[in-house]
């Protein structure tokens, strides 16, 4: 019996097509990334649940975990860093991961049920 992937490993699969990971490739290097794809994976999903106040994943929003894990793999050597520049090459990077994808995550959080209450105030007597 094979069980059905879970969104995290599919998104993880998708990563690895896009930046064209070597699944032959025995190096600890390439073994690594591997483990690093899979972290990124999770804690961009968790990222986004504690924001949009979800307790799991939609698959709706499996392509901004996509991205977000992709652009940890992009930014890989220059954790912490805001910007690089090299032989005239500059990288800005966000101080939020989420940040970029805030619009989207703000859309789809205004589609939540209960999302009249979003920004509302309550009053108790």
């Amino acid at each position: 019996m094979n069980e059905k992937p879970t969104v995290d490993e599919l998104i993880v699969e998708d990563i690895k097509v896009l930046i064209d990971f070597d699944e032959s490739d025995d190096s600890v290097f390439s073994k690594n990334l591997g483990k690093k794809l899979s972290i990124w994976v999770k804690n961009a999903s968790r990222s986004i649940c504690i924001y949009c106040g979800i307790d799991s994943l939609p698959e709706v929003l499996s392509g901004v975990v996509t991205e977000m894990a992709q652009a940890k793999f992009v930014k890989l050597g220059y954790e912490g860093t805001t910007a690089s520049s090299e032989e005239g090459l500059s990288f800005t990077w966000s101080s939020s991961d989420l940040e970029p994808f805030k619009d989207v995550l703000d859309g789809y959080k205004k589609n939540l049920p209960n999302a009249d209450d979003y920004g509302g105030v309550v009053t108790v007597h």
